[in-house]
């Protein structure tokens, strides 16, 4: 699974992303974390955040279960938490549902958490800068290419 995140990238690629921020992740995560997860948990851990940060309310509640059965430390009760204060709104026209109506504080704190992570779990520096991007950031486009 390789991650490929500059807006440069997406347009290069052919991709048309919208005036909103835009996330996307390909297949699904169901079948790839379930079936990675005892061979390689960070792997499934990374492939669960970015389908949670895309919008998939299945992979939030899979994050928030793997945070509260397999804490590290107080950091990731905190994610655990904010995870649980977000409300993700259904976008109409593309059935998808998102983050963007989310409290800007909210996506700033789960950025700073993704980025310093509790030792033992995997920077993710995409979900940080999406995050923050949703928070009103810099654009930046994250698409998760599996291979």
């Amino acid at each position: 699974m390789n991650p490929v995140a500059t807006s440069d990238a997406a347009f290069r690629g052919g991709a048309c992303p919208t005036p909103e921020y835009t996330i996307a992740y390909t297949g699904n995560y169901t079948t790839s974390a379930d079936a990675n997860i005892a061979q390689d948990p960070v792997q499934a851990e990374l492939l669960l955040t970015g389908a949670a940060v895309g919008g998939d309310p299945r992979a939030v509640a899979a994050i928030r279960q793997m945070l509260e059965t397999g804490a590290l430390c107080p950091k990731d009760k905190q994610l655990h938490d904010l995870w649980g204060s977000l409300a993700l709104y259904r976008n109409m026209i593309y059935g998808t549902y998102e983050l963007n109506n989310a409290p800007a504080g909210t996506l700033v704190a789960m950025s700073d958490l993704y980025e310093y992570p509790c030792q033992g779990r995997p920077v993710q520096s995409e979900a940080a800068k999406t995050l923050r991007s949703l928070a009103g950031g810099p654009r930046h486009i994250w698409i998760y290419v599996p291979g």
